[in-house]
C-alpha cells in the first residue's frame, strides 16, 4: 500500500509498513490471519483518499482540503477521467469500511459521482461499524441508486458525528444528491448513529424515502441540523423520510415537498420510532404532480418528473405526514399544503403525541386557521414556548376529588393545552353549548379521562373538507389508555374525511355510558358516536345521529379493527356505499355483543341491519328495524354514486 510516499516526514511510516508486513508473515506461518489495522494514516490528496479502500480498517487523517486542484482528481473524481462515473464509494456490502476517518475540520469539494444503478452510494458506500468525524463536503453532486447519501450511503452501526467541541463540524453544504430509495443529505440508510451533523443540500428520491439528514433511519439521529429544501414521492421528511429509529434535538429550517406521507421533520414515523425536542421552521407541501428537484419559493414549483397516475398529496403534517410512533416536545412554525390527511404537527395520527404544538392563529394549513392535533392559541403557545415547553394545568383549572373541572367552554378550550397528558383527569360539571367556542373548535387528541358527569355538550359544528381532515369528533383522537364516559353530544353537525364520529373520530380508548344527536358526514369510518375503533371499547352507549357516507358507514361506529362493541344500540338513519350497516359498518375481528340496532338503512354492498361486513364475532346482537334497501340502488345504475357526487358538491 502506498500512502503520502512523496514527504519526507512519512520516512517512519514507511518503517512501521514493512515492520507490519513482516509480522503478517510470521503470523501466517503459525496459523494467525489477523493483523492490527494502520493507526493516522494521513490523507493529503484524492489518491490518498482512494487507497483507503486498500485498507478499510484503517485510521486515517484529512490533513488538507480536497478539491478539483489535488492530484487524483482527474483521474479518480471528474466525468472525463472515470467514464461518466465519478468517485467510486468506498466500502461495499460485500467489503464495508470499519475503521476511522477523521476529516479534522477540513473540506472535501468537487465531489462528483454519479451511478444511478448501483446501491449504497456516497464518499462512503458501506460503513459497518466505523466512525466518519469531522468533514465537510461542499458543493457535491451526487447521484445514485438505493441508499444514497453525500458522506455515507449506508451506516451499519456505526457513527457519523463531530467531536462535541467542533460542534456541526462534520457537514455537507451546497450541491445535491439525488436516487431512488432512501436518499439522505448526510446518510442515505442509517442503522448506526448521526450525531452533531447538518446539512444544506438539496435531497431529491424520486420513489421512496427522502430526508434532509437521513433518508430511511433506523438508528439515531441527535443535536442535527438541516436547512435546504427536501423533495420526493412517498415519505419525505425534512430530517428524516422514514423513521422506525430515534430523532431528538433536531431542528432546521427547510422547505418539503413530496407526493403522499410528508412532513417537516419525518414522512413517516412508525410505531418503534420516536421524535424528541425537534422544531421545525419552514413550509410543507405536498404537490399532486409527483416531486421537484430544485428548492420551492413561495409554494411554486417546477415538476420535472409529473405523473397523471399518482395520487393527489396525502398524509402532511407540520412535523410527521404518517404517525404511528411518538411525538414528544417538538413544535412546528410555518405552513401545510395538502389533499387529504393534513395536519398542523401531524397528517394523520395512529400513535402517541405528547407535549408538541402548533399556533393555530400563525400556522396555515391549506390556507387557512384549522384545529388539528397539537393545535394552541397564540398566547398560550407563545408562554408554552416562554417557560421552556412547559404550562401548568393548576395554574389554569381547579380540581376536586382527582379531577380537574370544567365549568364553562373557556374551560374546555384548556383540553387543548392539556389533552396530550395521561395522568390528567377531567369532569364536567354542567351542560356546554359550543355554538360559542372558536368555529370548528373540538378536542383533537386526548390522553387522559374526561367524566361527562351525566351532563350535555350541545352543538357542535365541525365543517372541512370531505378530502382535508381526518380522526373528527368531540376528541378527533383518544389515545390507548383514554376514557370518555357519561357524556351526550346532542345536535353535532360534522363534516371530515374519515374517522368521523359525533363523539370520537379514531379510538383506541374506551367509551362507556354516552349518546350522540345530529348529522355526522364523511368518506370512510364513519359513525354516529364513533368513527373508528382500533383496538378500543365502545360499552353501553348509543345514537340516533344521521349518519352518510361512502365505506364503512355505520349506526353507532364506522368500522371495528380488533375492538369491541358491549350493550349499545342505534336507532340512527344510516346511508353509505360499501359495508354499511345499522350498528357497526364494517367488523374487522372485533366482537360486537348483546347490542342492537333498529336502524334505516341504505347501501350498495354488504348491507346489514346490524353490521354490514363482518370478519369478526356478532353475539346477540339481533335486527329490529327494516330490511336495509340495497338491492333497488344496485339495480339503479349507481344511484349511489350519483347521489354522493350530488353530497360533496352541496358541501
Amino acid at each position: 500500500m502506498k500512502l503520502l510516499l512523496s514527504s519526507m516526514k512519512h520516512h517512519n511510516m514507511k518503517r512501521v509498513s514493512i515492520f507490519l508486513v513482516a509480522v503478517a508473515l510470521i503470523a501466517g506461518v503459525v496459523g494467525c490471519r489477523q493483523s492490527p489495522p494502520s493507526q493516522n494514516l494521513e490523507i493529503w490528496d484524492w489518491n490518498d483518499l482512494d487507497a483507503i479502500r486498500n485498507n478499510l480498517g484503517g485510521s486515517y487523517l484529512l490533513m488538507d482540503d480536497l478539491n478539483s486542484n489535488k492530484a487524483g482528481y482527474d483521474t479518480l473524481v471528474h466525468p472525463d477521467g472515470t467514464g461518466g462515473e465519478g468517485w467510486e464509494p468506498i466500502g461495499t456490502s460485500d467489503d464495508q469500511f470499519t475503521g476511522t476517518f477523521n476529516g479534522q475540520g477540513y473540506d472535501i469539494s468537487d465531489l462528483f459521482i454519479n451511478r444511478p444503478d448501483e446501491d449504497n452510494v456516497g464518499l462512503f458506500g458501506y460503513v459497518s461499524e466505523g466512525v466518519i468525524k469531522n468533514v465537510g463536503v461542499v458543493d457535491p453532486d451526487v447521484t445514485g441508486g438505493e441508499n444514497v447519501g453525500v458522506l455515507v450511503g449506508y451506516n451499519w452501526n456505526g457513527i457519523v458525528e463531530s467531536d462535541a467541541d467542533s460542534a456541526y463540524s462534520t457537514n455537507c453544504a451546497g450541491g445535491s444528491v439525488t436516487g431512488e430509495d432512501s436518499v439522505g443529505g448526510l446518510v442515505g440508510r442509517n442503522r448506526g448513529i448521526v450525531s452533531l451533523s447538518e446539512s444544506s443540500v438539496v435531497v431529491f428520491s424520486e420513489s421512496w424515502r427522502a430526508g434532509g439528514l437521513v433518508g430511511n433511519n433506523l438508528g439515531t439521529v441527535l443535536n442535527s441540523r438541516y436547512n435546504g429544501s427536501v423533495a420526493g414521492s412517498y415519505q419525505v421528511g425534512g430530517l428524516v423520510g422514514l423513521n422506525t429509529g430515534f430523532v431528538g434535538s433536531s431542528d432546521g429550517s427547510y422547505i418539503v415537498t413530496g407526493h403522499a406521507f410528508v412532513g417537516g421533520v419525518a414522512g413517516v414515523n412508525l410505531r418503534l420510532g420516536g421524535l424528541n425536542n425537534v422544531s421545525f421552521e419552514g413550509d410543507v407541501i405536498s404537490n399532486p404532480n409527483n416531486g421537484v428537484l430544485v428548492a420551492l419559493n413561495d409554494g411554486s414549483a417546477s415538476n420535472p418528473h409529473s405523473s397523471d397516475t399518482a395520487p393527489d398529496g396525502w398524509y402532511v403534517g407540520g412535523l410527521v405526514g404518517l404517525n404511528e410512533g411518538t411525538v414528544d416536545n417538538s413544535y412546528f412554525t410555518g405552513r401545510v399544503t395538502g389533499d387529504s390527511n393534513i395536519g398542523g404537527l401531524v397528517g394523520s395520527n395512529n400513535g402517541t403525541v405528547t407535549n408538541s404544538h402548533y399556533n393555530y392563529h400563525e400556522v396555515l394549513i391549506n390556507g387557512e386557521h384549522m384545529i388539528t392535533i397539537g393545535a394552541l392559541f397564540t398566547d398560550d403557545f407563545e408562554q408554552w414556548l416562554a417557560h421552556d415547553k412547559s404550562l401548568d394545568v393548576d395554574e389554569r383549572l381547579s380540581t376536586e376529588n382527582g379531577y380537574y373541572l370544567i365549568r364553562n367552554v373557556s374551560d374546555f378550550t384548556q383540553l387543548l393545552t392539556f389533552g396530550q397528558d395521561d395522568s390528567l383527569k377531567f369532569r364536567l360539571t354542567s351542560d356546554l353549548d359550543l355554538a360559542t367556542a372558536e368555529p370548528n373548535f373540538y378536542t383533537p387528541y386526548l390522553a387522559g379521562e374526561f367524566d361527562g358527569n351525566g351532563h350535555r355538550i350541545l352543538n357542535l359544528i365541525l365543517i372541512f373538507d370531505f378530502d382535508s381532515v381526518s380522526q373528527v369528533g368531540l376528541f378527533g383522537y383518544l389515545a390507548p389508555g383514554g376514557r370518555v364516559t357519561q357524556v351526550s353530544v346532542e345536535n353535532v353537525n360534522i363534516i371530515g374525511s374519515g374517522s368521523v364520529g359525533g363523539l370520537v373520530g379514531y379510538n383506541d380508548g374506551t367509551v362507556t355510558n354516552s349518546y350522540a344527536t345530529g348529522n355526522v358526514t364523511g368518506e370512510w369510518d364513519v359513525g354516529g358516536l364513533v368513527g373508528t375503533n382500533y383496538h378500543g371499547s365502545v360499552t353501553d352507549s348509543s345514537s340516533t345521529a344521521s349518519v352518510t357516507g361512502m365505506d364503512n358507514v355505520g349506526g353507532l361506529m364506522g368500522a371495528n379493527y380488533y375492538g369491541s362493541v358491549t350493550g349499545s344500540s342505534s336507532s340512527a338513519n344510516v346511508i353509505g356505499m360499501d359495508n354499511v350497516g345499522g350498528l357497526v359498518g364494517a367488523n374487522y375481528y372485533g366482537s360486537v355483543t348483546d347490542s342492537s340496532s333498529t336502524a334505516n338503512v341504505i347501501g350498495d354492498w354488504d348491507v346489514n341491519c346490524v353490521v354490514g361486513y363482518n370478519t369478526g364475532t356478532v353475539i346477540n346482537s339481533p335486527c329490529g328495524g327494516p330490511i336495509p334497501f340495497t338491492t333497488l340502488a344496485r339495480l339503479a345504475g349507481g344511484m349511489l354514486a350519483v347521489w354522493w357526487e350530488r353530497i360533496i358538491m352541496a358541501a
